[in-house]
């Protein structure tokens, strides 16, 4: 009986196992691996147009960018970015052929980031075409990694890492570990995969997971094609790093020069002191920051009681341009960077949008209404699309509001009066 193709989403690529077994066992910290037969990724085939090496290499795959691979004399990878038209000769002379960004799996990339909960920007899609024979050192990554098996077979051998949890860096068991790393190990790091390791040969429809850290290292039986989804979503520390900055920004004695060298022993304990004081300060601001501030719930009705505040991580600028409209700049902090968006309103929103740009409490729908005469539906229009730009955010949600001939009318008056371009993705 053939197995039954493999199906956008973090679902099929589990299975047996649930998504919430999934997470709560293996996630971050155990690898997974679940055999198959050829026909469970037949679509991956299908969805590359070719279904050997030679002509997938020859079309390009529809990757962004080709690489060969290759071992380094001193035990690593040596990569190079290849010519439009080079590749089935490095390919030849038994160079592993990397593909770099591959549109025609943009599906899977969309789904299987919402799945895992990171932008889609952060979730890659390569490919590997290696000849028989052709080896990866140890090594480990600094991302969570599926690998999908095509064709032909390929040997793996895999450890847990125990000396650095969650690394935020790749590293070769061969090679001197980067400066962060240092603060990142529990010891010395193994030059090769530590024990107790295990061993597994992936075939066609097999998959396997690696939590981000985990050692591993290949060796392709034969001719070998294997798809790679890997999720490369930044720490939560560079998240809050992010934040950390932001809210500096917005203070004026964080933005100063820093004059921490003097030999001075008496400026050295006044920058100290001042340094102290600036800290706590910021650190009661992060303390105070919101959780959704970085991740907001899904959109809801909204109902006069609903409470709002600016979003820390956010500003909003409203600037008049001509009589019939104004222009709205918004930047948000978005994953661990900044995105920008730019809209011009109907003129009439005017006065509530500068009211919210200036707005430094938590204020409700009810409020709103007093500043202006705008009606009821197209000010819950303008906080539903602040809400979903980050731009304000709800804390607490008091009474009920009935969904249906309302909310088509929210829907209606954004379209009319709300007109937002994002600056980027």
């Amino acid at each position: 009986m053939q197995a039954k193709p493999l199906r956008p989403g973090l679902d099929s690529l589990i299975a047996p196992l649930s998504r919430r077994a999934f997470f709560a066992t293996h996630w971050g910290s155990r690898a997974f691996v679940t055999p198959g037969s050829a026909s469970r990724v037949s679509t991956f085939l299908r969805d590359l147009g070719h279904a050997d090496n030679r002509s997938l290499i020859r079309s390009g795959g529809g990757a962004t960018q080709l690489q060969a691979w290759s071992k380094a004399p001193d035990g690593g990878i040596t990569q190079r970015v290849l010519e439009p038209g080079t590749a089935l000769g490095a390919y030849d002379a038994g160079e592993t052929i990397f593909f770099s960004g591959i549109t025609s799996l943009d599906a899977w990339r969309a789904r299987l980031a919402d799945d895992l909960g990171v932008q889609p920007k952060h979730l890659l899609l390569s490919a590997f075409a290696s000849r028989a024979g052709s080896r990866t050192a140890s090594h480990f990554d600094d991302e969570e990694v599926f690998t999908l098996q095509l064709l032909g077979s390929k040997r793996w051998r895999a450890a847990r890492n125990r000396h650095i949890v969650n690394p935020t860096l790749n590293h070769h068991g061969h090679r001197t570990p980067q400066a962060k790393l240092l603060f990142q190990a529990v010891g010395p790091l193994p030059q090769g995969i530590p024990e107790p390791s295990v061993c597994y040969t992936m075939a066609p429809g097999w998959v396997s997971y690696l939590p981000k850290g985990y050692w591993h290292e290949t060796e392709a039986e034969t001719d070998s094609l294997s798809v790679i989804l890997y999720c490369a979503g930044p720490s939560v520390g560079r998240v809050i790093a992010q934040a950390l900055e932001t809210l500096a920004d917005r203070r004026p004695e964080w933005r100063a020069t820093a004059r921490l060298w003097s030999s001075r022993p008496s400026e050295r304990a006044r920058v100290r002191d001042e340094l102290g004081r600036i800290i706590r300060a910021l650190g009661t601001e992060l303390h105070q920051l919101p959780a959704e501030a970085f991740a907001p719930p899904p959109p809801r009705p909204i109902d006069d009681k609903a409470v709002f505040e600016r979003n820390p991580l956010a500003a909003l600028h409203v600037t008049s341009l001509r009589d019939e409209d104004f222009e709205v700049r918004m930047m948000r902090q978005i994953g661990d960077g900044l995105q920008g968006a730019a809209g011009s309103f109907d003129r009439a929103l005017l006065a509530p949008c500068k009211w919210i740009s200036l707005r430094t409490r938590p204020f409700t729908l009810t409020q709103l209404l007093r500043t202006t005469t705008v009606p009821r539906e197209e000010l819950r229009a303008l906080l539903a699309l602040l809400e979903r730009e980050r731009v304000v955010i709800r804390r607490e949600q008091a009474g009920r509001f009935t969904v249906g001939g309302a909310q088509k009318a929210l829907d209606r008056s954004s379209a009319r009066r709300l007109r937002l371009k994002n600056d980027a993705q």
